[in-house]
């Protein structure tokens, strides 16, 4: 008798075992990531409490969990461990699937990543007719990016919680543009943010007394070119091989305000136009230069070349890449701090 009862307490033992409940979060936007291929993960934490630094990729899925992005969800969640004849191949041991949702709230953060056009400065509004400031949240990188109405501007976020953002000092170009722009005031501004608010469709970012000094608008996401792309480019690598000449390399450098392309193939001075360019696409014009003769061409006549050729661009950190017609890569420059 004593046999059969420890027999029956044993299996319910190792069936409490194989399947249990535990407390997922959930964080508000996915990233990506590589499980058997390329794809795109949630990123979880168990437990009671939410720290975020404790955030880690999730390469399965929660049966009965509708994810939404932008929130920030904690969920109650069984566990089942499989048998291992009904695993499949390339996935988890384990199937998840929910229980309840115990608590879904909006996350900011989510909200504010993206491109902004200037809306507001100080509670007025701004005269349409002059060029607007404009501003990216890129929350992967923990940077902004943007343009002041003539020159383009970054730096690093150092915090951002539900409520408060803290910027670094940002780093602008140094062009003299003769357009109208309301760029010095916009920069001094944007140095005396301390919180923000946001939500699908407006950023209000406010001072150290929670009053507005800027207000904008999400950029319509209609394929706009990048502005990153606006600014000075390095040479790194032209057809695969490595750029060693680093003091006569070639340099390019982007104006999207003035749609043109300027700059050196590493011999000879070029400037022309920029016929097209998008949230991919980019097709210069005719790039008109000096005639000089230098010691070594192999570089410079590559990149003449490479320049005609290009159809498309990408913006990895901080390195440009432009593409053929195909989507090969034919360079990659770096920043010019």
């Amino acid at each position: 008798m004593m046999k059969g009862i420890f027999s029956l307490l044993l299996v319910a033992t190792l069936f409490s075992c194989s399947t249990q409940k535990n407390v997922y979060w959930v964080n508000s936007s996915k990233v990506d990531c590589v499980g058997v291929g390329p794809m795109s993960c949630m990123q979880v934490q168990k437990g009671n409490t939410m720290e975020e630094a404790q955030w880690q990729n999730f390469y399965s899925s929660i049966d009965g969990f509708d994810y939404e992005p932008g929130y920030i969800y904690k969920l109650q969640v069984k566990e089942k461990r499989l048998p291992k004849d009904e695993v499949p191949a390339d996935a988890s041991s384990i199937k998840y699937t929910l229980v309840k949702v115990l608590d879904k709230q909006v996350d900011n953060r989510a909200f504010a990543n993206g491109k902004w056009l200037l809306a507001r400065i100080d509670g007025g509004p701004i005269n349409r007719s002059i060029v607007l400031p404009t501003l990216e949240i890129d929350l992967d990188n923990k940077r902004i990016f943007g343009s002041g109405g003539c020159n383009t501007y970054s730096g690093p976020i150092l915090e951002l919680s539900q409520e408060v953002i803290e910027l670094g000092n940002a780093v602008s170009t140094r062009k003299a543009c003769i357009n109208r722009n309301i760029e010095a005031t916009y920069l001094k501004t944007l140095s005396q943010v301390k919180s923000y608010k946001a939500n699908q469709a407006e950023l209000v970012l406010l001072d150290e007394n929670g009053e507005e000094v800027l207000a904008f608008i999400r950029q319509q996401e209609k394929e706009q070119a990048n502005l990153r792309l606006n600014d000075i480019w390095a040479l790194e690598t032209i057809d695969g091989i490595s750029v060693t000449d680093l003091e006569n390399r070639p340099v390019l450098e982007i104006n999207l305000t003035e749609m043109r392309a300027m700059g050196t193939d590493g011999c000879n001075n070029f400037m022309g136009g920029i016929k097209k360019v998008d949230g991919k696409n980019l097709e210069f014009g005719v790039l008109a230069g000096t005639r000089k003769m230098c010691q070594n061409m192999a570089i410079p006549d590559q990149f003449g070349k490479s320049m005609l050729q290009v159809k498309g661009y990408q913006l990895v950190g901080l390195n440009l890449i432009l593409t053929d017609e195909a989507g090969n890569q034919l360079m990659k420059f770096k920043k010019v701090d």
